[in-house]
């Protein structure tokens, strides 16, 4: 036969079966199911032969096997043909088998049989209980015919065709057969399918972003999976499951198990792409078999963010913070995660980082605009989002450039002196207090107010303490004032700071220069010649540590010329700066004669006071 004959053949061999089904149908035997239900709905398979064949699950005694006959389908002949026409003894009989699906249970049997029976042979159609057959009908001795047989009510797991031998030794006979045609079974479904495992990197968990994998496995006993779909928002993205009824439309199928019992999916989805949207995103996975039992649905919510983070520098520069750097962060999704800030100079390569905080909705970086070079300095922002979305910015929100000139804070002018008239220097006594005072103006001389300055006080090798530190306040005309505590000697220095809008100065507001102080005494304001005069003092030393070996000192006595001259050689105090000196006049007197003495407390490297001359003394020495 040519391939358009056998096409011909097969189409007209369908046409029957639809039509032997309709006819069914409209009878009342066959009741449709519809839509998704529970377990228990059914579908009906049709065993006609030609693309629908079925293998018979035992084979006959001579291993031949009955068969379904392509060409026979629609004629008069037998599709199924179960014979005993040999010569020899059949013990066991032949039988054909319809097995349902695990999952499944046969509850109706349509077809048309031509059943006869002979020599011991019986026709037999009958349903296994799992244990033994149960015959539904047995075929009639003689004058065979076809007839139309339908048995409802069922609940079994098989459907036996058979011809077989009622006492274990039947002789063959020609005349009994078994002949089939136009056989539908009802299953019963009884098995929802089952959804085993819903995930991919998309159900990890947090803010997705860009291409996710997307999975799914399900499994179903009975008719297998016909739908399995995964939506997001409500539109079906991904789908698994196969089907195969050998061209028959629902509820009919050819293959007792139409679907794939197993199916799946596990693909690559974007999630920048609709039907997904930026923040909480619905996931949905269902299932259902072929008669239409659905399983329960598995909905899960995720997040997506694919919106890069909004970045852009302030327009302007807040004149109070002039060294702060802003950048303006925000993130409808997900949130902001990081930012960071770069700055270089015009005309550079490498980008600088800067240590950067993110503070209510802004990115924050301090620059010291005055330990760089002055110039056109340029600026970089960077932001990631939670999700993982990046952003970059070298501009302003108006558009413009993000680029500002150094130094970004005002100059000031720092004055500064010691007490009145606007002295560098001053000498004072032992004890003594001071004032430091100044002004602080902006370039156009106008007071800076309420501005804090710092008075910082060196002091020289000796003193107890190297510096002192103090603080001052600009009062409404700009000015300063600080105490200088009496103590040793110093070197003064103001210095503001700098704020946010002004830069810092520093300025020598002078040297205060303290003497020293000592005392001297005589044992005696008048002494016979030949005796011996004592001296004693002491140096003060506040604030000071006396020299280690002592203060160096001389005793002095006025000569006749007006001058002062030291009598005996240096000497020094003890630790604690007292001292103790004396002195023995001859006897070559002859008039009472007046001594004027002092007491000089010599400079020194590690003596943080001036030298000082004492008041003196008058001693008068009695000639005998």
């Amino acid at each position: 036969m040519s391939a358009r004959g056998e096409e011909n053949q097969m189409n007209k061999r369908n046409r029957a079966q639809l039509a032997f089904v309709a006819a069914l149908t409209a009878i009342g035997l066959i009741v449709v199911p519809s839509g998704a239900q529970a377990a228990g709905a059914g579908y009906y398979v049709a065993q006609c032969g030609g693309s629908y064949r079925a293998t018979p699950d035992i084979p006959d005694a001579d291993g031949g096997g009955p068969y379904l006959a392509e060409n026979r389908c629609t004629g008069a002949a037998a599709a199924l043909e179960i014979t005993n026409t040999g010569g020899a003894v059949i013990n066991q009989g032949r039988q054909y088998t319809m097995t349902a699906p695990p999952g499944t249970a046969i509850r109706e049997i349509h077809l048309d049989a031509n059943l006869r029976r002979g020599s011991g042979h019986h026709a037999q159609i009958g349903v296994f209980d799992g244990s033994s057959v149960i015959p539904l009908v047995t075929g009639p001795d003689s004058n065979p015919s076809w007839q139309h047989y339908a048995f409802g009510g069922l609940n079994h797991p098989q459907v036996v065709l058979r011809l077989y031998c009622t006492n274990g030794n039947c002789p063959a006979d020609g005349s009994a057969h078994l002949y089939a045609r136009n056989l539908v079974l009802l299953l019963a479904d009884n098995a929802d399918p089952v959804v085993q495992g819903v995930g991919g990197s998309l159900l990890d968990g947090g803010w997705r972003r860009g291409a996710q994998s997307f999975a799914a496995s399900a499994s179903d006993a009975g008719g297998g999976i016909s739908v399995l779909d995964g939506a997001i928002n409500g539109s079906v993205v991904a789908s698994g499951g196969s089907c195969n009824t050998g061209g028959l439309g629902f509820p009919y199928t050819g293959p007792i198990v139409p679907c794939q019992v197993n199916a799946g999916f596990n693909q690559q989805i974007n999630t920048a792409a609709a039907p997904f949207q930026n923040g909480a995103n619905t996931v949905r996975v269902s299932v259902s078999d072929y008669p239409g039992n659905a399983s329960g649905v598995v909905e899960r919510q995720v997040l997506i963010d694919n919106a890069a983070p909004g970045l852009a520098f302030t327009n302007q520069q807040d004149p109070n913070t002039a060294e702060t750097i802003r950048a303006d962060v925000s993130d409808q999704h997900s949130g902001v995660a990081a930012a960071k800030l770069f700055m270089r100079s015009v005309g550079a390569t490498d980008w600088q980082p800067l240590e950067t905080k993110l503070i209510d909705g802004q990115a924050l970086a301090y620059v010291d605009s005055d330990a760089v070079p002055a110039g056109e300095y340029e600026f970089r922002g960077t932001a990631a989002d939670v999700a993982g979305n990046t952003s970059e910015t070298t501009r302003r929100a108006n558009g413009e450039p993000m680029k500002l000139t150094f130094p970004l804070r005002t100059a000031v002018e720092l004055r500064g002196h010691l007490n009145r008239g606007g002295s560098r220097s001053q000498v004072v006594r032992y004890g003594t207090d001071a004032v430091a005072k100044g002004l602080l103006l902006d370039p156009s001389g106008e007071p800076i107010v309420g501005e804090e300055v710092t008075v910082i006080e060196h002091f020289g090798a000796g003193a107890l303490i190297r510096e002192r530190v103090s603080q001052a306040t600009t009062n409404e005309k700009g000015k300063w004032r600080s105490k200088v505590p009496a103590g040793p000697s110093r070197d003064l220095r103001v210095l503001f700071g700098g704020s946010g809008r002004f830069a810092s100065a520093s300025k020598g507001v002078g040297t205060f220069a303290v003497r020293s102080r000592a005392s001297l005494r005589t044992s005696r304001e008048s002494i016979a010649e030949g005796r011996t005069l004592r001296f004693r003092g002491k140096v003060r030393h506040f604030g000071a540590r006396i020299p280690s070996g002592g203060k160096l000192l001389e005793l002095q006595v006025r000569v006749r010329t007006g001058r002062w001259q030291t009598v005996g050689e240096a000497f020094r105090t003890n630790e604690k700066g007292a001292y103790r000196r004396h002195y023995r006049f001859g006897k070559q007197y002859t008039q009472d004669a007046l001594f004027r003495f002092r007491l000089k407390v010599k400079r020194e490297a590690n003596w943080p006071y001036k030298g000082i001359n004492t008041g003196h003394r008058k001693v008068i020495v009695r000639a005998r």
